[in-house]
Formats: structure tokens, C-alpha cells, sequence
């Protein structure tokens, strides 16, 4: 084991220098106070939990959580000891050598080009095979510009998650390092997602993978819309493109600042993306309007639970419920978990543009039927989508960058994930209990029958009794047969 070792950090430094690993300027000087309070929490997080973030269903180190919050704690400035440390831990964490998933390799490089690491040499596979970054994101392009998920053997579309969050990310992650020989086809694969009203879907059918956008109404949302935006204002690919999305996002930015999230609720999560993307297109004033609902789903210092003060709560939902019992919210390992996601997305625009003016925090509702998320809230404006000021030659690119959560992890990732999106919501609180499911009657309680007494615990003796019984009679008529024959 140690000679295998030995042979794959031998590969390692013979490929290093390959690639430049220039450094992406952190936006310390700029980050507001909600910001810095933002990756304070994420840093303290990565110290309780031995620089690792576990997922709460595997236990497993969540690699793309993980990147989230280096990508989001570097935009905030905040790269001291708990970056670094945590940066080491996620090299050396478990990587699949039988798998190379797009959007989590691209969140991975995306790290190593803010720690200064050099991708060529991020660590060694499960198969004790060097890992290059690069040349394994790069390998997921297919002949239509899509970067896939790959398994080991021939590649099944059916075990492929990838999407828009893993295709901006790629983009994203490779423009930085100045790598645009295939960018011609990943932008084509992009802009195939984005429907007529400038708003972006996950994915084609996968039947048909260069099939035009069709059925908005449906498939699009400010999660992907914020990512294709984001990428295209990054890359200065395409100025039209990126106002049009621009301009989806403004249309369906509620009055608060916020926007919803596929399930219909606001979300911290998309609006922190949707801040990230107006700030890269140069829409700072709309930016500000999303920091500001960020900043009111904020847990300040003082609070009854200290390890929470920096969070931004996922929802109003989860607010309310974090403000009615902080310390039961926080024991749920489900709940920690939500908050170091909604956070790491959050801070990413609470990096990239000054705070807006900050909304109420949300009340509990008088009527218990109404949801959380919709007490208090003023109704969405109902605009059209508009073209945002973007110049010809497309916004520089500035200091703040993140990663999804989700892909449908990845998730999207949640993504995904996903790659997790970067973001689907673990439940935070256990629902109440209802009569039915779906509005139908709930059933008559059911009457006691022998079964029920079979299963309390005097069934339980009575049933052991009887089979020992058993057991004993047919023992003494065996051997009572035995001594008959012998007589």
C-alpha cells in the first residue's frame, strides 16, 4: 500500500506545472458585514466537524457542500487556516476512480484555482490513479458540448445527472484557468437550455439531446436561469443571451428581494445565485434588492444557540421555526445541514454586491393553515421581462464565484446535489399530523383483533410457551416410539 502510494504522488509531481493556477482575487476589501458573518459560520462549522462537512444520510464527507463553502468563504475574503485546512481535508477525502461526475469535478477545480493548488496534482483516485482536474473535466465533453457524468464501461445516459448547473460550473471552472478549446460547443450545449423568454431549463430530453428549449412554463427556474447567466456573464460569451436571462431573473424577482425555488417557496439558496448572477452582469441595484431578504433570513449573534449566529436560514419557513426552538432545531443533524447549504449559497451574493434594504424578518402567521413562507409577504410584481444594461463587450470578471449545492446533488449539484442542485431543502421540522393524505378521509381507528394480542408481550410468552410445549411433547413422543420398538 505504501509503495502505491508512493507511485501515484510519484505521478503526481512528474505532471505538476502542467497547468497554470492563477489565483482568483478574493473580494475581502468589498465583503459586507453579512458576508463576513456568513463565512464565519461556514469557518467555525468546518472546526467543530474536523474540516469536513458529513452528509447526514451517509455520514460520508459531502464533497460538494464542501466546495460550496470554500467557494463561498474565498469570495468573502475569509482563506486563513480553516480554508487551508479544510481545502487539504477535500483532497484527500474519497474520490471514485469509476467515476468522474462533471459538475463535482468542476466545483473541485474551481477550489484548487482559489487555494492556489495546482489541479494537476489535486490527490489520488480510489484506484490509486493521480488526479488531474483538468484533464478528467474535460473528458466529459461529448460530441454535442455537453460535460456528462461518467461511469466506468460504455457511457449510460440513464446514470447521467448532469444538467445546467453542471455545465455552467465547467464553464465557469475552465474559463478561469484560461482553457477555451472546446467553449465553441459547451456554449451551444448552454444556450440549447434556454427557452424563448430567456429563462433556463435543467436538460434536454434525453431522447433527443440537441433539442431546442420547449414547455418553459415547466422546466424553467431561478436556479438554472442564475447559473446559465451566470456563466455566460463570466465567460463574456454571449451579451443577448445574457440579457435575456438577466431579464427573467428581474421578472420573477418577488417585491422582497427573494425568489422561489422549484417548490414555489423563496429561497435562500436561488437568491443567492440570482445575486451572484446579477452582480456578474453588472445589475448591482437588483443584487442589492436579493442581499437584502438574504440579510433579513440571517441569524445574528446573541442568539440562543452561538454556533448558529452568521447562518442564513434556507426559508421563512425554516426562520420561524429556527426563532420557535433553536436548540431542538439545531440538534437535527438534517437541519445543520440545511443551514451550511443555504449558507454557502447565500454568501455568494452577499459577496459580490453591497446590501440592499433589508425586509422585515418574517412573523409567524395568525391563521396556523397559512405557510410561513407566505405570512407577510407583499404579492410578486407581474412585469414582463425586461433587458438589462449589459455591455458589448460583456462584465469583467470579478472576485465572488460558487457553485450550485446542489446539484440534485450535485446535487447538482442538488447538484443536485445533483451535482446536488446545490440545493433541495432537508426538511426541518416534523410535520403535523393530518387526517388523510391528499384530502381523503382519514381511516376508522381499526378494532383489536388476535393478531394484537399475539404481537403485546403476553402474546409474545404465550407464543414462546406453546412452542416449548410443543416442542416438549414431541420430544417424549419420540422417544417413548423409540423405547416401544425396542421393547
Amino acid at each position: 500500500m505504501i509503495s502505491r502510494r508512493a507511485g501515484a504522488l510519484l505521478g503526481c509531481l512528474l505532471i505538476a506545472g502542467v497547468l497554470a493556477t492563477p489565483a482568483i482575487p478574493s473580494s475581502a476589501a468589498g465583503a459586507s458585514p453579512a458576508a463576513t458573518s456568513a463565512a464565519g459560520f461556514l469557518a467555525r462549522e468546518f472546526a467543530r466537524l474536523g474540516h469536513s462537512y458529513p452528509s447526514p444520510i451517509t455520514g460520508n464527507p459531502d464533497g460538494g457542500v464542501i466546495a460550496d463553502a470554500l467557494i463561498g468563504m474565498h469570495a468573502a475574503g475569509m482563506t486563513g487556516g480553516e480554508f487551508t485546512a479544510a481545502t487539504a481535508a477535500l483532497r484527500k477525502s474519497f474520490f471514485n476512480g469509476a467515476l468522474t461526475a462533471s459538475g463535482f469535478v468542476a466545483k473541485y477545480l474551481m477550489v484548487a484555482t482559489r487555494a492556489g493548488v495546482d489541479p494537476a496534482s489535486w490527490g489520488t483516485d480510489s484506484q490509486g490513479k493521480p488526479i488531474d482536474l483538468v484533464r478528467r473535466l474535460e473528458s466529459t465533453m461529448d460530441e454535442n458540448g455537453r460535460y456528462r457524468d461518467l461511469n466506468a464501461g460504455s457511457y449510460d445516459p440513464r446514470r447521467d445527472a448532469s444538467n445546467v448547473f453542471s455545465q455552467s460550473l465547467a464553464m465557469i471552472a475552465l474559463h478561469e484557468l484560461g482553457r477555451t478549446g472546446d467553449h465553441a460547443k459547451a456554449l451551444g450545449y448552454l444556450l440549447r437550455q434556454q427557452c424563448p423568454g430567456g429563462g433556463f431549463r435543467a436538460l434536454p430530453p434525453p431522447a433527443d439531446p440537441v433539442a431546442a428549449c420547449a414547455d418553459e412554463k415547466t422546466v424553467v427556474d431561478a436556479d438554472y436561469t442564475a447559473m446559465g447567466a451566470w456563466a455566460l456573464a463570466e465567460t463574456r460569451s454571449d451579451p443577448a443571451a445574457l440579457a435575456k436571462a438577466v431579464g427573467w431573473l428581474r421578472a420573477h424577482q418577488l417585491a422582497d428581494g427573494s425568489f422561489k425555488n422549484r417548490d414555489g417557496a423563496p429561497s435562500a439558496n436561488s437568491t443567492g445565485l440570482a445575486a451572484l448572477a446579477f452582480t456578474k452582469a453588472g445589475d448591482v441595484a437588483d443584487a442589492g434588492r436579493a442581499n437584502g431578504w438574504l440579510v433579513s433570513m440571517q441569524l445574528p449573534a446573541g442568539g440562543a444557540v452561538p454556533a448558529m449566529a452568521g447562518a442564513v436560514a434556507a426559508s421563512a419557513d425554516a426562520y420561524l421555526t429556527i426563532q420557535r426552538d433553536p436548540a431542538g432545531y439545531w440538534a437535527g443533524a438534517g437541519q445543520q445541514d440545511q443551514l451550511r447549504r443555504a449558507t454557502a449559497q447565500a454568501v455568494l451574493g452577499l459577496s459580490a454586491a453591497p446590501v440592499g434594504e433589508v425586509p422585515p424578518p418574517p412573523v409567524a402567521p395568525a391563521d396556523p393553515a397559512v405557510p410561513a413562507s407566505r405570512a407577510g409577504k407583499p404579492p410578486a410584481p407581474s412585469a414582463s421581462p425586461v433587458a438589462p444594461a449589459v455591455s458589448a463587450a460583456g462584465p469583467g470578471v470579478g472576485p465572488a464565484a460558487g457553485s450550485s449545492g446542489g446539484t440534485p446533488e450535485v446535487g447538482p449539484p442538488t447538484v443536485a446535489p445533483a451535482v446536488p442542485p446545490l440545493a433541495s431543502p432537508v426538511a426541518v421540522a416534523e410535520p403535523e399530523p393530518v387526517a388523510g393524505i391528499g384530502g381523503a378521509a382519514a381511516l376508522p381507528p381499526r378494532e383489536a383483533d388476535f393478531l394484537d394480542f399475539l404481537r403485546s408481550p403476553w402474546g409474545i410468552a404465550a407464543s414462546v410457551l406453546a412452542g416449548f410445549a410443543m416442542a416438549v411433547a414431541g420430544y417424549w413422543l419420540v422417544t417413548r416410539k423409540s423405547r416401544t420398538s425396542k421393547g
